[in-house]
Protein backbone atom coordinates (compact mmCIF):
# COMPACT_ATOMS: atom_id res chain seq x y z
CA UNK A 1 0.00 0.00 0.00
CA UNK A 2 2.83 2.44 0.73
CA UNK A 3 4.47 1.93 -2.66
CA UNK A 4 1.12 2.23 -4.41
CA UNK A 5 0.20 5.44 -2.58
CA UNK A 6 3.65 6.88 -3.26
CA UNK A 7 3.33 6.05 -6.97
CA UNK A 8 -0.09 7.72 -7.12
CA UNK A 9 1.17 10.86 -5.41
CA UNK A 10 4.22 11.03 -7.70
CA UNK A 11 2.09 10.42 -10.79
CA UNK A 12 -0.48 13.06 -9.87
CA UNK A 13 2.17 15.66 -9.04
CA UNK A 14 4.07 14.89 -12.26
CA UNK A 15 0.93 15.09 -14.42
CA UNK A 16 -0.22 18.33 -12.80
CA UNK A 17 3.22 19.91 -13.09
CA UNK A 18 3.36 18.91 -16.77
CA UNK A 19 0.00 20.60 -17.33
CA UNK A 20 1.07 23.77 -15.51
CA UNK A 21 4.50 24.02 -17.17
CA UNK A 22 3.08 23.22 -20.62
CA UNK A 23 0.42 25.92 -20.19
CA UNK A 24 3.04 28.46 -19.10
CA UNK A 25 5.29 27.45 -22.00
CA UNK A 26 2.49 27.86 -24.54
CA UNK A 27 1.05 31.10 -23.20
CA UNK A 28 4.14 33.03 -22.14
CA UNK A 29 7.20 31.19 -23.50
CA UNK A 30 8.81 31.90 -20.10
CA UNK A 31 9.61 28.37 -19.02
CA UNK A 32 11.88 25.72 -20.36
CA UNK A 33 10.59 22.79 -22.34
CA UNK A 34 13.01 20.68 -20.29
CA UNK A 35 10.79 21.13 -17.24
CA UNK A 36 7.80 19.76 -19.12
CA UNK A 37 9.88 16.86 -20.42
CA UNK A 38 11.11 15.98 -16.92
CA UNK A 39 7.52 15.96 -15.65
CA UNK A 40 6.55 13.44 -18.32
CA UNK A 41 9.56 11.29 -17.40
CA UNK A 42 8.51 11.19 -13.75
CA UNK A 43 4.96 10.38 -14.85
CA UNK A 44 6.40 7.52 -16.89
CA UNK A 45 8.17 6.16 -13.82
CA UNK A 46 4.86 6.14 -11.97
CA UNK A 47 3.25 4.22 -14.87
CA UNK A 48 6.00 1.61 -14.66
CA UNK A 49 5.39 1.27 -10.92
CA UNK A 50 1.61 0.95 -11.44
CA UNK A 51 2.15 -1.71 -14.08
CA UNK A 52 4.58 -3.65 -11.94
CA UNK A 53 2.26 -3.57 -8.93
CA UNK A 54 -0.70 -4.65 -11.07
CA UNK A 55 1.37 -7.49 -12.50
CA UNK A 56 2.72 -8.62 -9.12
CA UNK A 57 -0.65 -8.44 -7.35
CA UNK A 58 -2.61 -9.77 -10.36
CA UNK A 59 -5.03 -6.85 -10.00
CA UNK A 60 -5.33 -6.23 -13.75
CA UNK A 61 -5.04 -8.41 -16.83
CA UNK A 62 -1.41 -9.35 -17.41
CA UNK A 63 -1.19 -7.75 -20.88
CA UNK A 64 -2.75 -4.54 -19.57
CA UNK A 65 -0.12 -4.32 -16.84
CA UNK A 66 2.64 -4.86 -19.40
CA UNK A 67 1.14 -2.26 -21.73
CA UNK A 68 1.17 0.29 -18.90
CA UNK A 69 4.83 -0.46 -18.24
CA UNK A 70 5.67 -0.11 -21.95
CA UNK A 71 3.92 3.27 -22.05
CA UNK A 72 5.76 4.38 -18.91
CA UNK A 73 9.11 3.26 -20.30
CA UNK A 74 8.26 5.20 -23.46
CA UNK A 75 7.84 8.40 -21.44
CA UNK A 76 11.14 7.75 -19.66
CA UNK A 77 12.89 7.13 -23.01
CA UNK A 78 11.50 10.38 -24.44
CA UNK A 79 12.86 12.27 -21.44
CA UNK A 80 16.22 10.50 -21.72
CA UNK A 81 16.40 11.25 -25.44
CA UNK A 82 15.67 14.94 -24.87
CA UNK A 83 18.35 15.13 -22.19
CA UNK A 84 20.96 13.34 -24.29
CA UNK A 85 20.38 14.95 -27.65
CA UNK A 86 17.13 16.84 -27.99
CA UNK A 87 14.07 16.09 -30.08
CA UNK A 88 15.99 14.31 -32.84
CA UNK A 89 17.71 11.75 -30.60
CA UNK A 90 16.81 8.10 -31.43
CA UNK A 91 15.55 7.47 -27.89
CA UNK A 92 13.11 10.34 -28.32
CA UNK A 93 11.67 8.65 -31.41
CA UNK A 94 11.49 5.17 -29.87
CA UNK A 95 10.06 6.46 -26.60
CA UNK A 96 7.63 8.71 -28.40
CA UNK A 97 6.33 5.81 -30.44
CA UNK A 98 5.93 3.61 -27.35
CA UNK A 99 4.18 6.32 -25.35
CA UNK A 100 1.98 7.69 -28.14
CA UNK A 101 0.66 4.23 -28.98
CA UNK A 102 0.93 2.60 -25.57
CA UNK A 103 -0.58 5.21 -23.27
CA UNK A 104 -3.91 5.78 -25.07
CA UNK A 105 -4.35 2.04 -25.61
CA UNK A 106 -3.59 1.42 -21.93
CA UNK A 107 -5.92 4.20 -20.73
CA UNK A 108 -8.84 3.02 -22.89
CA UNK A 109 -8.36 -0.60 -21.88
CA UNK A 110 -8.04 0.38 -18.20
CA UNK A 111 -11.27 2.38 -18.45
CA UNK A 112 -13.05 -0.61 -19.97
CA UNK A 113 -11.79 -2.82 -17.14
CA UNK A 114 -13.01 -0.34 -14.53
CA UNK A 115 -16.44 0.03 -16.19
CA UNK A 116 -16.96 -3.71 -16.58
CA UNK A 117 -19.61 -5.08 -14.21
CA UNK A 118 -18.04 -6.97 -11.30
Amino acid sequence: PTVSLTAVIIGVIAALSAVVFQTILITTRKTSGDTVTMSFGVFGISLVIYGYLALADKMLPRRLAWLGMVAGIGYVLVTTGFILGGPNHPLTYVGGLASIIGYPAWAIWLGRVFLRPS
